[in-house]
């Protein structure tokens, strides 16, 4: 709730606007929020935040983007909205940059108004912030609903004081008042109760039915307090006697109501003393559902939480890369210089071993941050699966029975191969852990034409569906929320990592798809995932030859991790390469000041302090144009994009990696540039 409780302190009207905007402002780091009221062809303002609470004049709709933004729910723009919007002298003359709006609709769906967040900056806004504001226009048209309720409620209350001295004429206008006064509330999309201090319904509006699924004459004369969840019933008596002893102040409270269809549903609950009014002589209480709101912010909440925990798995992958990199690298160095059979093999291999688990276990990490190097292609979803099952056949057991079944027209899909293998591969493990006495494990591909967002935030169109099903003894809803986070796991210390399915999760995820999962105590676990369908033809598995190439040339290394700068000459000197070496990019720039021509290829790392390798590459190209550069880094691929290489076609080394695969690297470059080679 945390939106809900930005403005939770204002109690109604202009104060709770005033609240809405700065909070709408400053979470998302923007100079101006506003709140309009359309008026025709003119907006005008409800409320207005320019780094403190401020005035605005009216402002004609036509031209603006706030009429955009009224006519298609929402309008997200970065930059430039002056330019998109030249017929708006405002914005031109606030300087307006950035510019997100958000319909504010009503129950019966019409645009009231527009919730608006302007900034003087390009603002690159994250794709989560239309469902934010949406949130908050939904709180906006509560109030103006609300607010209209209230205003008609005020407005009988004067007509009942004039009935005083003009008892013939208003007698009419009482009826007509309280005409007006039913039509509201009978219409409104929010319940609106009227009860005794002791929670007696006297009144419930129809919109009630709505909300809890029971009709107004049956709630009549009921407690409304047994509808009540059992810790929500003390605060809600608190709030009825502050209610009592502050007759003009409201009080607003969250209480979750049983629904008869016994769920909980969140109302927030805005209570009026109107004991003393003899049309009403009961506590009016406006409510109004939140439970999607509630849902929605916990979905987000969740959302941040997993990314999160990505950005650290990919900040300890990329620190981890470069041990590991040392470690096989200096193991296969002393590898190839032993002889056969040498006292020191065994060992050396299971250092090699132990280092090749390690690359592993960064894999997972990079993969459940959704960095890992994915390389897609078109596939056969039937074949791959096919192709894997005498293996998982085997993995499984023969206590665990295994059947899989391919439905007609599946389309293929685009995915990195071995990331699809690893989904099932972990899928199939989890599964077989699940069921330790054995039990079925059932596979199935299948396609599904799905709607939007029909399944997670998934677009519509035709999806490759795979699904793993098992026996086993199931999941509680409290570990099925925490399934797919890292290093989560139920199984005893030492048995598994934590990862497989937080490594389902990034795949998938990366891959454009979506998984759920469906599962209770002691009725299997069902997991189900989502991949688009795509019209191309399938890739098949070619055969790769590795031949370790010569080298002629040298070689400027750049990397500010001693022991990997080490290692990388130690490579490359033993492979023919004559290697100079600096730990920082100024560094390489004096010695390229020196001579640049005597250098002919440079190897340097993407993250190093003082000056990244990007911006070293810029400074080289003002030197040579034409030396040839190649990237080493520890982040994945799509990381080392945004640490600053521009196109995607410059040559980057993933660490970790073997000596044959940097010798391999350095030489592929250099034959694209022949000219450039000559001898050490």
């Amino acid at each position: 709730m945390a939106i809900a409780s930005g403005t939770a302190t204002a109690t109604s009207g202009e104060a709770f606007f005033q609240a809405l905007v700065e909070h709408a402002a400053r979470a998302f780091g923007t100079r101006w929020s506003c709140v309009g009221v359309l008026d025709g062809d003119t907006v005008r303002t409800r409320a207005f935040w320019d780094h403190g609470r401020a005035d605005a004049p009216p402002y004609p709709l036509p031209g603006s983007p706030c009429e955009q933004a009224a006519r298609q729910g929402c309008l997200r723009i970065d930059a430039e909205v002056v330019g998109a919007f030249p017929e708006d002298l405002a914005l031109a003359e606030m300087g307006v940059e950035a510019y997100l709006g958000c319909a504010i609709t009503d129950g019966a769906g019409r645009v009231r108004g527009v919730l608006s967040v302007l900034h003087d900056a390009a603002i690159a806004w994250p794709d989560e912030s239309e469902l934010i504001l949406t949130i908050f226009a939904a709180r906006a048209s509560a109030e103006l609903q609300r607010l209209e309720a209230e205003q008609s409620l005020h407005e009988r209350e004067r007509e009942a004081r004039r009935l005083a001295h003009e008892r013939t004429s208003a007698l009419i206008e009482v009826q007509r008042s309280e005409a007006r006064f039913r039509s509201v509330i009978e219409n409104a999309s929010d319940p609106v109760i009227i009860m005794t201090v002791d929670g007696v319904c006297l009144y419930a509006s129809p919109a009630t039915e709505r909300a809890v699924g029971l009709p107004p004459a049956q709630l009549v004369g009921a407690n409304l307090f047994g509808l009540l969840h059992p810790e929500d019933v003390d605060p809600a008596r608190s709030v009825v006697a502050d209610v009592l002893a502050d007759a003009d102040q409201p009080f607003t409270m969250q209480l979750r109501v049983r629904h008869r269809d016994g769920s909980w549903r969140d109302f927030v609950c805005t209570a009026h003393n109107r004991l003393g009014d003899p049309a009403i002589g009961g506590v009016v209480v406006n409510a109004r559902d939140v439970t999607t709101e509630i849902a929605l912010e916990q979905q987000l909440r969740q959302a941040q939480k997993m990314e999160g925990l990505g950005r650290l798995a990919g900040g300890v992958a990329h620190d981890f890369n470069n041990l590991v990199t040392v470690i096989q690298g200096y193991c296969e160095m002393i590898t190839e210089e032993l002889a056969i059979g040498h006292r020191h093999q065994e060992p050396l291999n299971q250092i090699q071993r132990a280092a090749e688990r390690a690359a592993s276990l960064t894999g997972q990490l990079l993969a459940f941050s959704r960095k890992q190097v994915l390389r897609p292609v078109v596939l056969d979803p039937i074949e791959v699966v096919a192709g894997m099952e005498p293996m998982l056949r085997r993995l499984v057991g023969e206590d665990i029975r295994i059947a899989v079944d391919f439905a007609m027209d599946v389309p293929a899909l685009r995915a990195d191969r071995a990331g699809l293998e690893q989904v099932l591969m972990n899928l199939v493990v989890n599964a077989r852990d699940a069921m330790p006495r054995g039990g079925r494990l059932d596979i199935a591909v299948d396609r599904a034409t799905l709607e939007a967002d029909a399944v997670g935030d998934l677009p519509g169109g035709e999806f490759v569906v795979l699904t793993v099903r098992d026996t086993g003894h199931g999941m509680s809803p409290e570990v099925q929320a925490h399934i797919f986070e890292p290093f989560f796991t139920t199984r005893e210390p030492g048995k598994g990592t934590g990862l497989g399915l937080s490594t389902v999760y990034g795949i998938v995820r990366q891959s454009g798809g979506a998984i759920a999962c469906q599962s209770a105590p002691g009725q299997g676990a069902c997991f189900t995932v989502y991949l688009p369908g795509s019209a191309g033809s399938p890739a098949r598995l070619e055969g790769v030859t590795r031949v370790a190439p010569p080298g002629r040339g040298r070689v400027l290394v750049v990397e500010d991790d001693a022991s990997v700068r080490s290692l990388v000459r130690r490579i490359l000197h033993g492979r023919g390469y004559a290697v100079v070496e600096a730990s920082d990019g100024p560094g390489a720039l004096e010695l390229l000041s020196l001579d640049a021509r005597a250098v002919d290829v440079v190897l340097t790392d993407v993250v190093m302090p003082e000056m990244s390798g990007p911006a070293l590459a810029q400074r080289i190209r003002v030197l040579r144009p034409e030396l040839p550069i190649l990237f080493m880094s520890g982040y994945p691929g799509e990381e080392v994009m945004r640490k600053g290489l521009a196109h995607r076609d410059v040559p980057v080394l993933q660490k970790p990696f073997t000596p044959h695969e940097l010798a391999e690297a350095v030489r592929r470059l250099l034959d694209r540039e022949p000219a450039l080679a000559r001898g050490a």
